[in-house]
């Protein structure tokens, strides 16, 4: 496993506005033509083609996995029996951000987890240094941009809001049905 923590002065959300467009433009690229921001929440996928280490192609499945709105971002990506998470898990502070980043692969084969934990192990301060290097793109990015991304960042925190309210109205009809399923079996007793 591999655990990075930094503080990014940027809010929270423009540093997940940035990391959602990003996962937009890669799927757009992989043929998910229709993919919009709004998509890119809990149980979004698509496929992708990654160079494997014998040199050819693989294609991977990429899915968001957990998205809770200015907190956490998690990705998979599953190629053959492995699986390699990506998680973000952001604190707003009053000048920036906390982040949190940790990478962690998952194999049906016990010899390939040994292997990624020995590896990562070796490579980790590499790893680092170039996780590094992208934050500070990311970091750059948003200071450049900040004017211009602010009305993309307002409608994507609407359309999170919206769908908060939808999951919150379904939970809430939920419990009336279990409710009303209870009170139903208590009675036929």
């Amino acid at each position: 496993m591999l655990l990075l923590k930094q503080f990014i002065p940027v809010n929270a959300d423009e540093f997940i506005y940035v990391l959602r467009n990003s996962c937009q433009k890669e799927a757009k690229h992989y043929g998910v033509d229709d993919a919009v921001l709004e998509d890119i929440i809990s149980g979004f996928v698509y496929y992708k083609n990654l160079q494997g280490t014998n040199g050819k192609d693989v294609r991977v499945r990429v899915e968001v996995t957990e998205y809770i709105p200015l907190e956490k971002y998690v990705v998979l990506i599953k190629t053959g029996d492995t699986e390699y998470y990506t998680t973000y898990s952001i604190t707003q502070e009053t000048d920036g951000i906390s982040l949190e980043y940790k990478e962690n692969s998952k194999s049906e084969k016990v010899t390939r987890n040994w292997n990624y934990s020995l590896m990562t192990w070796i490579t980790q301060r590499g790893k680092k240094k170039k996780i590094c290097t992208m934050l500070l793109a990311i970091k750059g990015y948003i200071l450049e941009n900040r004017s211009k991304i602010k009305g993309k960042i307002e409608r994507m925190n609407q359309a999170d809001a919206l769908v908060q309210d939808q999951v919150s109205e379904l939970i809430g009809i939920s419990k009336i049905n279990n409710s009303a399923i209870e009170s139903d079996n208590s009675e036929v007793k």
